[in-house]
Order: structure tokens, then C-alpha cells, then sequence
């Protein structure tokens, strides 16, 4: 690791989710912490939670944002904008949590805010 620093347990999976920040990717082990894969975001990885089959990563660079992904594959399945033009400072999104309807919260850091996002439809598996 370079800077763990977020964690979400899939109970569906039995998984551990971990945000390996500096190294710029999420890894995945089993219940006895054995190294299972990785996802390379390419991105700084702060929080992340895993629901509904989806896995959901707070980065910051090119754009301040949450990758959701496949939980399972690590396909990129959506990316949640978070609003930071003309805002001193900027955003920096730094956790993650979604609400069993699908509701998206993001805690930004540099902002000091909260932030809900609802989807206008659900994200879709492909």
C-alpha cells in the first residue's frame, strides 16, 4: 500500500474494498485479508462503499468525482460529477455512502459540505 485509506466490506461477497491512495487503485481481498484483485482507477482513491453489486470511489484528479464501478469486474459503469468550477478552493470529494434508494452522499473535504445526489434512473449492469 501508499496511503490506505478507505474501506468497504461487501457482505454479499464476504470482500474487503480498500482505497490505496497514492498508488491510485482500490484492492480487494477475502475475509482472511488474502489479496484477491485490484482495479486501477488511475486516479488518487479517498472513500469508498461497495452496494448493490457496484463499488463506489471518491477520487480527485482530472476531475473531482465518484467512479462507480462493477464491484465484480471493475468496469466503469458511471462517473458523479461533483460541481466545483468557481468555488474557492475547489471540491475535493473524500467519502462515499449510498442509501438503500440508490441516493449517492458525498462528503467533500476542502468545502467543508455534504453533498446528495439522487439518480434521475438507476445505473444499469451491463
Amino acid at each position: 500500500f501508499r496511503l490506505p485509506h478507505g474501506l468497504a466490506w461487501d457482505e454479499g461477497t464476504a470482500e474487503l474494498f480498500v482505497a490505496d491512495r497514492l498508488n491510485l487503485r482500490v484492492q480487494v481481498f477475502d475475509r482472511e485479508g488474502r489479496y484477491k484483485r485490484e482495479y486501477r482507477v488511475g486516479f488518487p482513491t479517498f472513500g469508498v462503499t461497495v452496494r448493490a453489486g457496484r463499488l463506489y470511489v471518491a477520487t480527485v484528479a482530472p476531475v473531482r468525482q465518484v467512479r462507480v464501478l462493477d464491484a465484480a469486474t471493475g468496469r466503469p459503469l458511471a462517473n458523479i460529477t461533483t460541481p466545483h468550477r468557481g468555488l474557492r478552493g475547489g471540491s475535493m470529494p473524500h467519502d462515499v455512502a449510498v442509501s438503500d434508494s440508490g441516493a449517492v452522499f458525498v462528503a467533500e473535504s476542502r468545502l467543508n459540505r455534504l453533498l446528495k445526489y439522487v439518480p434521475a434512473s438507476p445505473i444499469a449492469s451491463r
